[in-house]
């Protein structure tokens, strides 16, 4: 199994310290934020969720139609 190494530099180091230290001062405001920023994630992945399974119902519908014709009125 190969194993993956990441590589630390002093600005990497720097700047996981700077967002650690926003973080702390402003954790309380950034809350709100956050939520918003999950709630907006679940609806455009509800949103593309929707729009795939009408996707592929429209295509087999028309693959239907395809292969049997187009609907004719029944009884």
């Amino acid at each position: 199994m190969r194993t993956g190494y990441q590589i630390v530099t002093r600005a990497t180091k720097e700047s996981a310290t700077i967002v650690e230290e926003f973080c702390q001062r402003n954790g309380p405001a950034l809350l709100p934020l956050i939520n918003v920023i999950e709630s907006a994630s679940q609806q455009v992945e509800s949103i593309i969720h929707e729009v795939g399974v009408q996707t592929v119902e429209m295509i087999l519908k028309l693959s239907a139609e395809q292969v049997a014709g187009p609907r004719t009125p029944g009884r």
